[in-house]
């Protein structure tokens, strides 16, 4: 199955600073950028692959359960991340983005074009200097 589908948010017991802008809406254009640049893979056989934020708490955790996976970054430091400049946020989560696809992947196989590919994403967004348009 086709990875086609990337989400990332913050998970329940996140510790996220007040008066801030809500995580999902500040790596909404990283993850659809991302996604734009990623050709339909092979990643380890689920279509939906969510990055969640924060302690994980009583969640479950999917690896190819009808197609999904989630990903817990449970030591994310939301304090620090709001405190970095935009442009250092954009790279650490493009950095998580791609450590996470790659770690998935080569649990499924070892064929490193598929990694080769999830990197060449990422640097394709590195270039469009992170914007959209």
């Amino acid at each position: 199955m086709k990875s086609n589908l990337l989400t990332l948010e913050s998970t329940e017991l996140a510790d996220i600073p007040q008066n801030v802008l809500p995580f999902r809406h500040v790596v909404y254009h990283i993850k659809e950028l991302f996604m734009t640049f990623l050709p339909p893979i092979e990643i380890n056989n689920s279509s939906k692959v969510e990055i969640s934020f924060g302690p994980r708490g009583d969640e479950s955790i999917f690896d190819g359960v009808l197609g999904v996976t989630n990903i817990f970054i449970e030591d994310f430091n939301f304090n620090n991340f709001y405190k970095l400049d935009k442009s250092k946020q954009e790279k650490e989560v493009l950095k998580i983005i791609v450590d996470s696809l790659c770690e998935l992947s080569l649990r499924r196989n070892e064929d490193t074009s598929i990694i080769n590919t999830i990197k060449m994403a990422a640097n394709k967004v590195i270039e469009s200097e992170f914007n959209l348009i």
